[in-house]
């Protein structure tokens, strides 16, 4: 259980540092992107999306997921 939690962790973190280092090109990514980027199911993805969308840190359109203002400000303080 505490592995999925620590997987669950590091991969939110991960898409959030993903979008934020993509800010500057389109800014968008999408879910088979990140399946791509990380190797992992579309499923448990997904999930971490809405988590990270549901916390205000991410925006879904439909070219894909870009950061939010409030991610923006949350990866300042970690990434700068």
């Amino acid at each position: 259980m505490w592995l999925n939690i620590l997987i669950m962790n590091n991969l939110s973190e991960n898409i959030l540092q993903d979008l934020y280092q993509n800010k500057s090109n389109n800014g968008y990514i999408t879910i088979d992107e990140f399946v791509t980027l990380y190797g992992l199911s579309g499923e448990l993805i997904k999930s971490e999306l809405e988590q990270l969308k549901d916390d205000g840190l991410i925006v879904e359109h439909e070219e894909g997921y870009k950061i939010s203002t409030e991610g923006q400000n949350a990866g300042m303080t970690k990434w700068i």
